[in-house]
């Protein structure tokens, strides 16, 4: 049964999200109140593994998951395709950013992953359009023997979504808008999206033992207005079964 993410964020961390606030641009605001709840969610579940462990977060910008970590006493650098984007967010926060296209083999190289025992790739997986058995090969291969991935990435079968989809005769986000974000954002929009069985398969074709899967839902609510019904109709779905909920939240050992 998938489970649903709690707005219980600490003070200690709320005031760190202040400060962050304060340096985001609109669009940045706008990411960081969609996003608080689930980037708390994730720096909580790494931080299980163990605080003391040596972290790395893949897809930084605009930093939410970063300022959380910092204030849960966690260790964590940040990789991002462009840095300079949020120059002023790194120099306040005193994060360590380092600058890679993770779709490049000799950029992952660069990263040394070897040295930590937590990668982490949140969101990111349903962006790659190069060729996604070799990024994601290349971060396995780099990876030291029992260290961890964690990993989360949209449910192609988020029972909203997948009914929206259904009426509308689509598969997925309009296709070009999602590409055209390559320009005007600097990185692709979606892809694709996949299912659990579908991402089961693919981990263990790169190699990953121990593939542990959790599915978590952070917008299944009832809606207001005209959305109502359909939301209150898609709330069961989405609540008492794995197959509809809205994302998949990976831990992949080497």
């Amino acid at each position: 049964m998938p489970y649903s993410v709690r707005d219980n964020i600490s003070d200690k961390v709320n005031q760190k999200l202040l400060d962050l606030q304060a340096h985001l641009t609109d669009a940045g605001r706008r990411y960081l109140s969609a996003h608080r709840t689930r980037c708390y969610d994730d720096a909580r579940l790494v931080s299980s593994l163990g605080v003391d462990k040596k972290v790395i977060n893949i897809g930084g910008a605009p930093y939410v998951f970063e300022a959380i970590s910092s204030a849960m006493g966690m260790r964590c650098t940040s990789v991002d395709i462009d840095p300079k984007n949020g120059a002023n967010i790194v120099e306040a926060l005193d994060l360590d950013v380092k600058q890679a296209n993770i779709e490049r083999t000799d950029e992952i190289k660069r990263l040394e992953l070897g040295d930590y025992d937590v990668i982490v790739l949140c969101e990111v997986f349903e962006h790659l359009r190069v060729n996604l058995a070799e990024t994601i090969g290349e971060i396995h291969s780099q990876m030291r023997n029992g260290a961890i991935l964690y990993l989360t990435t949209p449910n192609f079968y988020f029972f909203r979504n997948f009914s929206k989809r259904v009426i509308l005769d689509r598969s997925g986000p309009p296709v070009f808008e999602e590409w055209s974000k390559i320009n005007t954002i600097g990185y692709m929009g979606h892809v694709r999206e996949y299912s659990r069985t579908e991402l089961i398969h693919f981990f263990e074709m790169i190699g990953f033992g121990n593939i542990s899967c959790s599915v978590r839902n952070r917008d299944s609510k009832i809606l207001p207005g005209l959305k109502f019904f359909p939301s209150l109709f898609c709330l069961p779905f989405e609540r008492l079964f794995d197959r509809f909920g809205q994302e998949f939240v990976f831990t992949l050992q080497k």
